[in-house]
Parts: structure tokens; C-alpha cells; sequence
């Protein structure tokens, strides 16, 4: 499944792009996230529309779920956007997950507005997506004026249900 969104999004025709950050230990995928800078779109100035980023996909598997995983690669992501300059991440968060409200209005998300559900998407209960935004503060730069950056090597300890992240780059 994972393979068929990447070549998706990576096909041609595609109107997006983005990337996955991907959390995996040496047996299995245990999470991932997608990232798209935004476009310039309609609504948006120039300006305003580069300094964004789409987060969307968020999924831990559900044997390491409440485990941290889920912070570690919004994490991530963010540090993903920083490094690209971005300042704001925006999401989409259907209504019905009442306990992601939660989850990202502790990093700092808040609703801007809502938009409708994809009508193409059959749903037994009527939803719509709410639209969140966060400000995406900026690193201290070090003396030489360059922003440091550190991603993460997620990995998962299976006996101890723990997490490990090892610093790289």
C-alpha cells in the first residue's frame, strides 16, 4: 500500500509533492508521515504560501502506538520544514478523532478554520476536516550564523517497548 502512494505522489500527473519520513526498525515500517511544502495557490500570497508546509498521514503501527513514536516523527517533520526554511506546518484533522484535538493542540496546533470531507469518501457519520495551523519556531543559530539541524534515526526496541533515536547529520 505504502509503495502505491509513493509512486502516486512521485508519478508525473501528480499535482503534489511531497516526502515520507519514515520510521522502521530492522523487521518492519513502524510509522510514517508525509511532508509537501505548499504552493502557490488562490487563496495565499506568494509569501505566505513559501513559508508552509501539508502534514498529513501521520500512522504508527498499532503495536507502537503510545509509545512516543508519533511525537518523534512529527518531530521530524517539523525539523524537516525548518531546515527548508518553512515557518508554518498546516493539518487536517477529521473531526470524528476527538483525541487528536489533543495530541496536536499540545504541539502547539490551532484550528483555523474547517473544510469539507472529500465527497468521493464514503463515511458512515458526517464529518468535516478541521484545519490547523502551528508556527514552527526557529533554532538558535550557532556563532557562524548557520541554523544546526539534526535528524532522527527512529528505531524500536521490541523487548522493552522503548525507543531509541540516534542522532544523524
Amino acid at each position: 500500500m505504502l509503495r502505491e502512494i509513493v509512486s502516486t505522489l512521485e508519478s508525473p500527473e501528480a499535482s503534489r509533492s511531497g516526502n515520507f519520513l519514515l520510521a522502521e526498525n530492522e523487521h518492519a515500517l513502524l510509522g510514517c508521515v508525509y511532508v509537501e511544502p505548499c504552493h502557490l495557490d488562490s487563496n495565499r500570497s506568494a509569501a505566505e504560501s513559501e513559508e508552509r508546509a501539508y502534514l498529513g498521514l501521520l500512522a504508527v503501527d498499532p503495536g507502537a502506538q503510545q509509545s512516543g513514536l508519533g511525537s518523534l516523527l512529527m518531530d521530524a517533520a517539523e525539523d524537516y520544514c525548518r531546515a527548508l526554511g518553512l515557518r508554518f506546518m498546516d493539518i487536517k484533522v477529521v473531526n470524528l478523532r476527538e483525541e487528536l484535538t489533543g495530541f496536536y493542540g499540545k504541539r502547539g496546533y490551532v484550528e483555523t478554520g474547517t473544510s469539507a470531507f472529500p465527497t468521493e469518501v464514503e463515511t458512515k457519520l458526517p464529518c468535516h476536516s478541521s484545519i490547523c495551523r502551528n508556527r514552527l519556531m526557529q533554532w538558535q543559530a550557532s556563532d557562524s550564523g548557520r541554523v544546526k539541524v539534526r535528524y532522527h534515526k527512529i528505531s524500536f526496541q521490541e523487548s522493552g517497548r522503548g525507543l531509541n533515536t540516534e542522532g544523524v547529520g
